[in-house]
């Protein structure tokens, strides 16, 4: 008998089963693969300042120390580096921007993030049109390459005996008093990590009102440097190898199985790509991923209320890179030593409309 039995290998799932096994916690991990999952091609962007109106992440000056962390030891795990410290670079074009940075910068709790003497402009020739109200770096902000961790941990989990390449059906779970049985596999605790995919599970009512689909491109260039997340409408990442991961555009409410003919945003992307680049560049790919979304854009986590060997992390949205870390400790904290659930991101906290 295992203590875990995760759903799903994404982010949460991966991280989830991670922190598990750290803490001595048996595992084992199922997950088939889904095309659509939005961890294995995300941008893995860890940014703490971010909107129009240039407000803090939630939370964090508490999850950002412990995804650190927890990235370090999976890097120390797997042998390979997954995270990369990169300031984020704004390019203002307004006035108002420009007053709302400088008027952010200058309240206490954002002194560590933003800073306030411009960037030269010469370092940023690579830019279209944004001369005029110039360039601004967010500190304390990254990326971890999630599509290598995510390959990595699975090698990993697959090494050890701990990954079935299966998809779960939650009619099949078998509950008892002490431990649940899926597919012969018997556990004492069951997480479901899928995203979009628990929407029907029928032991959480989950409050999700959307689904967003987000398309991006992957460029190539040797005239953009990879030293710098740069945000401009969209973000311009860096992935190694000379390309970057340009995006993402937001749809709400797509129908799940016409997400690949919905693929249309890619001349739309192409456009702005064109107008904010002034370089030789390449696109080399497009894609889509697909997350849901709950009315407060908070994570949904918690035990199910029919029976409470049954647990949830999901609805971590663009921010699940910083979130996860933290998130997946006090799920064990709840799981294990009876602490209560934040109620800002209790599954329960949100009846579904």
């Amino acid at each position: 008998m295992v203590d875990l039995l995760i759903v799903g290998q994404g982010v949460a799932g991966t991280i989830l089963s991670y922190n598990a096994k750290v803490r001595g916690l048996s595992v084992k991990v199922v997950d088939k693969g889904h095309a659509l999952a939005s961890s294995a091609v995300a941008a893995g962007i860890i940014n703490p300042v971010t909107g129009r109106k240039l407000v803090k992440s939630w939370n964090i000056d508490v999850f950002l120390p412990v995804a650190k962390s927890v990235f370090a030891g999976l890097e120390k795990l797997l042998g390979e580096q997954l995270y990369y410290d990169k300031p984020v670079i704004w390019a203002l074009d307004s006035v108002s921007k420009e007053n709302t940075w400088f008027s952010r910068a200058g309240e206490e709790a954002y002194e560590e993030y933003l800073t306030t003497d411009p960037l030269p402009y010469g370092d940023y020739s690579f830019v279209a049109g944004y001369e005029k109200f110039g360039f601004y770096k967010t500190n304390n902000a990254g990326r971890v390459d999630l599509a290598k961790l995510l390959r990595l941990y699975r090698q990993h989990l697959l090494s050890e005996d701990e990954l079935l390449k299966a998809e779960v059906n939650v009619n099949d779970i078998v509950l008892h008093d002490n431990h649940v049985v899926w597919n012969g596999i018997e556990a004492k605790q069951v997480v479901f990590t899928q995203g979009f995919q628990s929407l029907d599970n029928k032991y959480f009512d989950l409050p999700i009102v959307s689904f967003t689909f987000g398309e991006f491109l992957i460029v190539e260039s040797k005239e953009i440097p990879q030293t710098q997340l740069l945000k401009g409408k969209y973000m311009l990442v860096p992935i190694g190898d000379n390309k970057f991961w340009y995006g993402a555009t937001y749809k709400w409410n797509p129908n799940v199985a016409d997400v690949p003919s919905n693929m249309d945003s890619k001349a739309f992307l192409t456009k702005h790509l064109g107008a904010f680049l002034n370089c030789n560049y390449e696109i080399i790919d497009h894609g889509c991923g697909i997350r849901p979304n709950t009315s407060d854009r908070k994570p949904l986590m918690g035990q199910s209320k029919l029976d409470d060997k049954l647990c949830i992390l999901n609805g971590l949205g663009s921010k699940g890179t910083s979130m996860v870390p933290k998130l997946s400790n006090d799920l064990f904290d709840t799981i294990y030593n009876n602490q209560n659930i934040s109620d800002v991101v209790n599954c329960w906290r949100v009846p579904k409309s």
